[in-house]
């Protein structure tokens, strides 16, 4: 739901960004095909908006560079 609600105006503008990264960590999802088909699996690919797909990608692009970075 988090997904789909995700509003326009940029990753970092985004009030459910911070949500969306913390769901996705406990839940185990590493990757932007994860996080879509876990999507797909809730609500018909036909009613996810380009936005979900955008955002998520700017999500886990910056997950995996907070990865990368030493501790």
């Amino acid at each position: 739901m988090k997904c789909r609600a995700m509003r326009l105006g940029g990753v970092d503008e985004n009030r459910d960004i911070e949500d969306i990264r913390r769901l996705a960590a406990e839940i185990g999802l590493r990757s932007v095909e994860d996080a879509v088909a876990l999507v797909g699996s809730f609500y018909p690919r036909s009613q996810l908006q380009p936005k979900v797909q955008f955002g998520l990608e700017e999500i886990f692009s910056g997950v995996a560079e907070d990865e990368s970075k030493p501790a």
